[in-house]
């Protein structure tokens, strides 16, 4: 069976529903699901990844996450419009053909030690516990990162204090009457 084409002849059967009133007000409060990119990509190019400190990938989430790097990237470079990592490479998109000083500019900024070392600190795990909880309070952390400061919270918690100790003789229960 071959996939059905719609044509608008197809879709006419819903203009009245889509005429209803709850149905436009319901059309006009709907949040699309995904909202598309600023421009397509037209051209990627490979290049090393920063060596300066770590990637978080769904393997290892330690690190600093893609989406960081991208808008420090945007910011240096207004064309970079996706960077994807794959096999220990940063691939670079642009929403238009690089020129050389484009990819002069990206190189810069993937090698800018300092700047990069900033990123890298925003999201480097905080060893004390004052902090982890200081970062729980972080509104702009997203709900992955918040879970993941709050097991470092509790695991650090947990750590701190000492396991009960068992009492050397035991208690007897109550016996029922």
């Amino acid at each position: 069976m071959g996939r059905l084409k719609f044509a608008e002849s197809n879709l006419a059967v819903l203009q009245p529903l889509l005429e209803h009133p709850l149905a436009k007000e319901t059309l006009a409060k709907a949040i699309p699901v995904k909202r598309l990119g600023r421009d397509a990509t037209v051209h990627r190019d490979d290049v090393p990844a920063p060596s300066t400190f770590k990637l978080a990938t769904r393997d290892s989430p330690d690190g600093v996450p893609l989406h960081a790097l991208l808008d420090y990237g945007r910011g240096r470079v207004p064309t970079v419009n996706s960077l994807s990592f794959v096999n220990g490479r940063l691939s670079v998109g642009y929403s238009k053909p690089p020129d050389g000083a484009t990819r002069a500019a990206v190189d810069t900024a993937l090698k800018d030690r300092p700047a990069l070392g900033t990123i890298a600190a925003r999201f480097a795990a905080p060893t004390d516990l004052a902090t982890m909880r200081q970062r729980l309070l972080d509104s702009s952390l997203s709900d992955a990162e918040w879970l993941r400061a709050f097991r470092q919270v509790q695991v650090a918690t947990m750590g701190a204090s000492p396991p009960p100790t068992p009492s050397p003789t035991p208690t007897p229960l109550p016996r029922p009457e």
